[in-house]
C-alpha cells in the first residue's frame, strides 16, 4: 500500500456533518490494514472549523473501522452463508463478528423480509453505501 504523506489524497468537497466547504488539513493518523501486514499506513485527516468534526480519509474498497477490504469481507461472510463453513485461511472469530453485524444491519435497515436472504442483504446494504457488517446501528 503506497499511502501516506506523499499520496495525492483528494480533499472532500464538503463536511459530511454540516456541509461546510471550508475544510482544514488536520495531519495524519496511523492505521493498519490486512494488506500492509504489520506496518502502519498514514491516512490524511481533515477538520471542519464550523462544527469541529474530524474526518479521516481511507483507501477505496475499505469500510470505516474495518481492516480488510470489502471484497475480503464479502468473500468470508458469503462463503459461510452459502457453504456453512469459513473459507480456508480466514479468521473465524473475525468472521463471526462480521456475521453478527450483518444480521443486525439487515434486521434494522432492511427488515425481516431479508432475514432468510442474508447474501442479498449484504449486497443491498453495500449498494446503499452502508457498512454491511458494522455492529453499530
Amino acid at each position: 500500500m503506497e499511502l501516506g504523506r506523499n499520496y495525492p489524497w483528494k480533499k472532500p468537497e464538503q463536511c459530511p456533518k454540516c456541509n461546510s466547504v471550508r475544510l482544514w488539513g488536520h495531519g495524519y493518523v496511523e492505521a493498519y490494514f490486512d494488506e500492509a501486514g504489520s506496518q502502519s499506513v498514514l491516512l490524511k485527516r481533515y477538520r471542519c472549523p464550523g462544527c469541529a468534526v474530524v474526518m479521516g480519509l481511507r483507501p477505496l474498497g475499505y469500510w470505516k473501522r474495518i481492516q480488510a477490504t470489502i471484497a475480503a469481507v464479502q468473500h468470508c461472510v458469503l462463503d459461510r452463508l452459502e457453504q456453512g463453513r469459513w473459507p480456508p485461511g480466514s479468521n473465524p472469530a473475525r468472521g463471526r463478528h462480521w456475521l453478527r453485524g450483518l444480521r443486525r444491519q439487515v434486521r434494522t435497515k432492511l427488515g425481516m423480509s431479508y432475514a432468510e436472504r442474508m447474501a442479498e442483504g449484504f449486497l443491498e446494504l453495500w449498494r446503499r453505501g452502508v457498512c454491511a457488517v458494522s455492529r453499530a446501528v
